[in-house]
């Protein structure tokens, strides 16, 4: 909070929409956290304003084991950009 920074107080399992800059810190998180993130504000605009400080989607992608979930799974969808 000294450095302007404020956490939330309840768990919003990562279905937060960004209205302003907000940086999500998620090392080490579940796939299903970073899906949430994504899929919550899922348009050039708003991901232009959820940078994610954490691992990377390339490794998701590969971990992932059949092809209807990589379609479906957002986090595949970034990683195929690489």
């Amino acid at each position: 909070q000294e450095l302007g920074f404020t956490m939330l107080d309840e768990n919003e399992v990562g279905l937060r929409r960004v209205e302003a800059t907000t940086l999500f810190y998620m090392p080490h998180c579940g796939r299903r956290l970073y899906s949430n993130v994504l899929r919550a504000n899922w348009s050039p605009l708003l991901l232009a304003k959820a940078p994610i400080f954490g691992n990377s989607f390339s490794e998701y992608g590969l971990r992932l084991l059949d092809a209807r979930s990589r379609g479906s799974c957002c986090v595949s969808r970034l990683a195929s950009r690489d």
